[in-house]
C-alpha cells in the first residue's frame, strides 16, 4: 500500500522514466493501465502481482475513463501523457492535435512577440517581507541554508533511489544552529537572538522545494501570543506549499478550537508568519504547536530521564510510516485480528474492509519519550486490548474490561457495551474527532497523523482519548469529497479518482453503527451547528485573505512556478490546478466548507 501511495505522487512529478516492456521476470500485462514507471519501463498489477506493460500493444493507449481535451493547455504531465482540464473534469491532451495546432500558432505570431523572457520567480533574493505579517529571521551557524532547504525525508528519499535513474540521495533531515529574530509587522522586536535548533520536518512535504521547519530554542519561548502566552521549546513552521490557499491547515484547527477548546481537549494554535532564511525570502509559513505531552499542550506526565515505569502519559499516532520508527517506538497491532469493518456510508454499510496495518502490522508510533522495553510492551498491549474491547461491543455484543493491572481483559456480562467502552475510551473527544474530520474530509485520515493519548500517571484517567488534531493540507476539498459531498471519515476512504476505496480508519469507523454512539455525534453536531462554530471558518477564511493580501501576494509570486503545477498537480482534483491566485483557491475553499457543513448537517440533523 504504502508504495501504491509514493509511486502515485512519482508520476504527478513526471520524474520517473519509460522504457520499452521485457520479460526477462515479469509477464506483460494483459492490459494497458500502468501504475508506475522505472528504468526497465510501464508497470501495471494483476492478479496481485507486477507486470511489465506491452508498448508495442499499448502503444497511445489512453484511459477510456477520460475523454480527449477540446483545448491543449496542459496541467501536468505523467506516465500516460499529458492532462487538461475541462468542466472540472481531467482529459486528456492530444499531442498530435496539439503539435499541430501550435506550429500553426508560432508561425502565424509577430517576430516581437516570440522572445519574451520568464522572469524566475523561485528566486527568492527578488522578494522582501510584505510588512502585514511578523516575520521569524532565521540565521544559521554556518551561514549556509543547505540544512533547512535540501533535506528530504529518508522515507521518500529511499523510494524515489529505488524508481528514478541516477537519483542524488539528499542529506537527511538534520539540526543546524541558528539564532531566531522575531518581530512584528511593524518591524518592533519580540525575540531577539534567541538560540535553537532548527530541521526540515515531514515526509513527502519534505521533498518540495519550500520546506516545513522544526524549531528548538535553547530556552522556552512565547510567541506572538499563541496558547495563552505559554513557553516552549518546540515550535512548527508549516509550509503549505501544496495549498496556495493557505487556509486549509489553520481553517480545520480553528473549527477544532472552537468545539476543543470548550471541552478540555487540545488544539495547536497557528499564527500566518513570514520566513527568512539567512536573510533571503522564503514565503509565508504557518506557525503552529508540536504535538507533545506538556502543560498546556496535552496534558500528561512524560518520563524523568532514566524512569522505566509504566505510569506516564503516552502520544500515541496512528502512521503508516511507523515501521520506520526505532523498535522502541512503534507498535505491533492486529486491529482484532483484522476483523472487518462497516464503512459509514449512509446505507447501512455495504462494504467493508479489514483495517490495514503498516509494514509488519506496525501502524501506531509512539510519539512521547519513553525509556524502557516495559514502558513500550505496556502501552502496546494497552492499545491493542482496549480496540478489542471497541470491538466485541460493537460487533459482537460482549463487554470486557482491564483488570487490576491492565494486563489481560476479562469480559463482564454486568456492563452494557457502551459502559464496556465508556471504561476505557473519552468516546466524548472520539465523537468531537470524528466531526472535525467528517468535516475536513482529509485524503490521510486513514493513514496518517491521527494522535491519540492515554495518561497513566496517578493523577490521570487511563482512557484514550482523541485529540491534537493535525495536518490537513490535503483536506477541504483538494484531494476527495468534490463538491462537499459524501460520509467520509469512518468510511471506506476512496482513491483520488473515487474508485473503490482500500483503506478505513479503525479508530473513527468501529463504534459508528452503535446507536448510543450515533446520538452522542448527532448531539455534539447539532450543539455546535447552532453555535455557529462552523460556518465561522467560512468567514473567517474571507478575513484571512483580505487582511493578509500583500503577503499572499508575494507568497504566490514567489512560489507559484511551473514546476509548483506539475509537482502538485497530481496531489489536487482537477478543478485545483486551474485555480490561479490565493483568493480564488481561498474562495474555492469557502465554496466548498459551506457546501460540505451542509451536507453533514441534513445527515446529522435532528
Amino acid at each position: 500500500m504504502k508504495f501504491i501511495v509514493f509511486a502515485s505522487a512519482l508520476l504527478s512529478t513526471g520524474i520517473l522514466a519509460s522504457a520499452v516492456c521485457h520479460h526477462d521476470v515479469y509477464d506483460c500485462c494483459t492490459g494497458c493501465k500502468p501504475i508506475v514507471a522505472d528504468d526497465e519501463g510501464l508497470w501495471g498489477a494483476e492478479n496481485g502481482d507486477w507486470c511489465l506493460i506491452d508498448s508495442e500493444k499499448c502503444q497511445g493507449y489512453h484511459d477510456p475513463n477520460y475523454k480527449v481535451c477540446k483545448g491543449c493547455e496542459v496541467v501536468v504531465t505523467d506516465i500516460e501523457g499529458a492532462w487538461g482540464a475541462e468542466n472540472g473534469e481531467w482529459c486528456y491532451i492530444d499531442e498530435i492535435i496539439c503539435e499541430n495546432k501550435q506550429s500553426t500558432e508560432i508561425s502565424e505570431k509577430p517576430i516581437e512577440n516570440q522572445n519574451t523572457i520568464q522572469t524566475d520567480a523561485s528566486n527568492s533574493n527578488e522578494y522582501k517581507p510584505s510588512g502585514v505579517l511578523p516575520v521569524i529571521a532565521i540565521t544559521t551557524s554556518s551561514g549556509n541554508s543547505d540544512a533547512l532547504t535540501k533535506p528530504v525525508s529518508k522515507v521518500v528519499s529511499g523510494l524515489f533511489s529505488q524508481f528514478i535513474p541516477d537519483y542524488v540521495v539528499p542529506p537527511e533531515p538534520y539540526y543546524e544552529e541558528c539564532t531566531l529574530n522575531i518581530t512584528d509587522a511593524e518591524g518592533k522586536s519580540l525575540i531577539s537572538n534567541a538560540k535553537a535548533n532548527v530541521k526540515v520536518r515531514g515526509n513527502f512535504t519534505s521533498n518540495y522545494p519550500k520546506k516545513p521547519l522544526h524549531i528548538k530554542f535553547d530556552k522556552k519561548q512565547s510567541i506572538l501570543g499563541m496558547n495563552n502566552d505559554g513557553a516552549y521549546k518546540n515550535w512548527i513552521l508549516l509550509s503549505s506549499y501544496k495549498d496556495e490557499s493557505l487556509v486549509r491547515d489553520v481553517s480545520v484547527l480553528s473549527i477544532a478550537r472552537e468545539i476543543y477548546s470548550t471541552e478540555g481537549y487540545y488544539v495547536s494554535d497557528t499564527r500566518y508568519v513570514e520566513v527568512t532564511i539567512n536573510g533571503e525570502y522564503e514565503g509565508v509559513y504557518i506557525l503552529a504547536e508540536q504535538q507533545q505531552i506538556a502543560e498546556g499542550r496535552i496534558e500528561g506526565v512524560e518520563p524523568k530521564k532514566g524512569y522505566e515505569g509504566s505510569d506516564i502519559s503516552y502520544l500515541l499516532e496512528h502512521d503508516g510510516y511507523a515501521y520506520l520508527e526505532d523498535p522502541l517506538n512503534k507498535v505491533l497491532i492486529d486491529y482484532h485480528n483484522r476483523d472487518p469493518l462497516k464503512g459509514y456510508d449512509g446505507k447501512g454499510g455495504l462494504e467493508t474492509k479489514s483495517p490495514e496495518g503498516g509494514m509488519g502490522d506496525e501502524q501506531i508510533a509512539i510519539s512521547s519519550d519513553i525509556n524502557s522495553q516495559a514502558q513500550h510492551d505496556f502501552i502496546a498491549n494497552y492499545i491493542n486490548k482496549v480496540y478489542d474491547i471497541m470491538y466485541e461491543a460493537a460487533y459482537n455484543n460482549k463487554t470486557f474490561e482491564f483488570n487490576e493491572d491492565y494486563s489481560e481483559i476479562v469480559e463482564n456480562a454486568e456492563l452494557t457495551p457502551q459502559q464496556a467502552v465508556e471504561k476505557v475510551v473519552d468516546v466524548n473527544s472520539l465523537a468531537l474527532f470524528y466531526i472535525i474530520n467528517e468535516i475536513a474530509c482529509d485524503a490521510d485520515v486513514a493513514f496518517s497523523s491521527f494522535y491519540m493519548d492515554v495518561d497513566f500517571s496517578a493523577e490521570g484517567k487511563k482512557k484514550l482519548r482523541f485529540e491534537a488534531p493535525w495536518d490537513y493540507d490535503s483536506a477541504l476539498g483538494i484531494k476527495r469529497c468534490e463538491n462537499g459531498q459524501g460520509l467520509f471519515a469512518a468510511n471506506i476512504v476512496p482513491t483520488a479518482s473515487n474508485a473503490p476505496g482500500t483503506d478505513i480508519n479503525p479508530w473513527l469507523s468501529v463504534l459508528m453503527y452503535q446507536e448510543w454512539y450515533q446520538e452522542l455525534i448527532r448531539k455534539k453536531w447539532n450543539e455546535y451547528y447552532q453555535k455557529g462554530a462552523f460556518n465561522k471558518a467560512i468567514d473567517n477564511i474571507h478575513k484571512i485573505t483580505e487582511t493578509n493580501a500583500k503577503a499572499f501576494e508575494i507568497e504566490h509570486q514567489r512560489w507559484d512556478t511551473e514546476d509548483h503545477d506539475k509537482s502538485v498537480a497530481g496531489e489536487a482534483l482537477p478543478v485545483i490546478p486551474p485555480l490561479d491566485s490565493q483568493p480564488e483557491h481561498a474562495n474555492y475553499v469557502a465554496d466548498w466548507l459551506k457546501k460540505r457543513i451542509e451536507f453533514i448537517n441534513n445527515h446529522w440533523k435532528y
